[in-house]
């Protein structure tokens, strides 16, 4: 079970004025532990003040405590149980959460205390490689979403078992980018694009609406390519994260009546193996970083937490929005 300490006095007499939390699983390792990233094991003279609600790895959080159970008042001299996570007990399917902004957004919404339900395409490896990575149970699932009858094959198991799944998020990130200049694109490219990032989210989210809950929360992966023109031949994608923010906003409405809040996400540019390609040559990659007020492009993490937002009680008031989540390349 997680623990908390609460406004305790290390050995130094530095004052703890928030929360810090024992990892909610025992494979919550160094990589991820807040006092091993900055260094502030209790007898090291660089010890400071860990940030709001720190996570710990177990064995921090025994040292710690073993430093400060001296010096606490009675009633918190052992560990007491720290308050459920936001999203403690919800279930959250994320589409091509094998890597880049879907495996992000999984680890975060895990990090809240969610299920994962892990959609892949081809690479079951990196599937499980993110599902390694999760503090929370977790599962994988496998489809093409360009496929409908693949997306209701996926669904079937999920929705007939003993134990049904119940959805409480629902994060449509699956996509594909394939260039697609006017004159010179074939037919096959732009089906695949209108199948996978159109048809693949309106479908999935057909076949997961018996699932969702009351108050369940959708979250679309649309783009800023979607509000923004260029003579780059991805007028096709750009269509479809356009028609992404469409399925948005009318869903939102849709769907207020069972409350389920229904959001958008548009990335700009994000350094994933998808854009890898696009961005190997030099010239492209400056252009774009010229682009940028703060001279970085962005990262799945910077998706994901804004992601985590929209799943949580925080974003209670919001539905039917595309926010913007390119660090000013769009304004």
């Amino acid at each position: 079970m997680p623990w908390r300490i609460d406004n305790a006095r290390n050995l130094k007499g530095a004052r703890f004025e928030h929360q810090i939390y024992q990892a909610p699983s025992p494979t919550w390792d160094h990589e991820h532990c807040t006092a091993c990233w900055n260094k502030i094991l209790p007898n090291d003279p660089a010890y400071h003040t860990p940030t709001l609600n720190s996570w710990i790895c177990p064995t921090c959080f025994a040292d710690l405590q073993a430093d400060l159970d001296w010096s606490l008042p009675p009633h918190l001299r052992h560990p007491i149980p720290m308050p459920p996570l936001p999203l403690h007990s919800q279930t959250a399917l994320i589409t091509g959460a094998s890597r880049g902004i879907g495996r992000a957004c999984a680890q975060h919404l895990a990090a809240l205390g969610a299920s994962i339900l892990i959609h892949y395409h081809q690479d079951r490896a990196a599937a499980e490689a993110t599902a390694a990575s999760l503090p929370t149970p977790s599962r994988l699932l496998q489809a093409d979403l360009r496929s409908p009858a693949s997306i209701e094959a996926m669904f079937a198991p999920l929705a007939t078992e003993p134990n049904a799944e119940r959805l409480d998020i629902l994060v449509n990130n699956a996509g594909l980018w394939k260039p697609t200049p006017l004159g010179a694109a074939d037919l096959a490219t732009v089906q695949d694009l209108l199948n996978a990032n159109l048809l693949g989210v309106f479908w999935t989210t057909h076949c997961a609406l018996p699932l969702l809950n009351h108050g369940a929360r959708i979250i679309n992966i649309s783009s800023v390519a979607g509000r923004t023109g260029i003579a780059g031949g991805r007028s096709i994608y750009g269509a479809t994260k356009a028609a992404v923010d469409s399925l948005t906003r009318n869903w939102a409405l849709e769907l207020a009546p069972r409350g389920i809040l229904v959001n958008a996400v548009a990335p700009g540019y994000i350094t994933t193996d998808m854009t890898t390609e696009h961005l190997a040559n030099p010239a492209t990659l400056q252009r774009a970083l010229d682009r940028h007020p703060h001279g970085r492009l962005g990262t799945p993490d910077d998706v994901a937490q804004l992601v985590a937002f929209l799943a949580s009680p925080q974003s209670a008031f919001v539905t039917g929005q595309s926010i913007n989540t390119s660090g000013g390349f769009v304004i």
